[in-house]
């Protein structure tokens, strides 16, 4: 004689059952779904992360903080895999005079053949230097030890396509510099645009920062990047 079964938990959630949803298909169906969702951001975020690594970026190469006093700064066995460097200085000196040069040397050559351009603004007054068969890019000036407290020059220096050797290498700065010598002082803040030339075609190894006259303080800090 047949008998009839009885169809119910758990086996109406595992198979076709006569009487009600198949639960357990359902929820493989969902799964499944899921699964397939978060593939779909996996790529996605994949995707995303190799459009951010193919942006520029800046890489740090080398970095210092003075912690004494030290009349120039050198960041030699630069890599030749970048398109362009930037320095970025923030300092000041301790010669005795309102404000210093400071000025820059590649591959340690301190031959005459370094040309400078200055646009300067201070106040309401504009102006505008040149310097000719220097021993070194001028960078602009930094507060020497007579103007007051927490005075400083900061810099960005940008040098593009240091490593070829076919055209004389270039710099430009852009600069500003606080040299009151008491508090607000007028026409003592000054914004500084400067272009440099290296007459040489040889691929940049280091660069060196020099004081004009005396010495950086200590907690000026320089840092060498490059860009891709």
């Amino acid at each position: 004689m047949a008998t009839t079964p009885i169809y119910g938990w758990p086996y109406q959630s595992l198979t076709d059952a006569p009487n009600g949803a198949d639960l357990g298909e359902d929820l493989a169906l969902g799964i499944e779904a899921t699964v397939a969702t978060l593939a779909g951001l996996v790529t996605t975020l994949q995707s995303d992360v190799t459009a951010l690594q193919n942006v520029p970026h800046l890489t740090r190469l080398d970095e210092t903080t003075l912690g004494g006093t030290a009349s120039s700064v050198t960041f030699g066995s630069i890599p030749a895999t970048y398109r362009a460097l930037q320095l970025s200085v923030i300092c000041r000196g301790d010669d005795a005079a309102q404000f210093v040069d400071c000025r820059l040397r590649f591959n340690n050559d301190s031959s005459a053949n370094y040309d400078s351009e200055q646009v300067t603004g201070a106040a309401a007054v504009a102006a505008a230097f040149e310097g000719l068969s220097e021993t070194g890019i001028n960078l602009g000036e930094m507060p020497g030890s007579t103007p007051i407290a927490g005075s400083v020059s900061a810099r960005t220096v940008f040098i593009p396509f240091y490593a070829g050797t076919t055209f004389w290498k270039l710099a430009t700065t852009s600069h500003n510099l606080s040299s009151q010598t008491s508090g607000g002082q007028a026409g003592q803040q000054h914004s500084k645009h400067w272009a440099g030339r290296w007459r040489s075609t040889a691929a940049i190894s280091s660069v060196t920062i020099l004081a004009g006259a005396g010495d950086f303080i200590a907690g000026s800090s320089f840092v060498l990047y490059g860009l891709p």
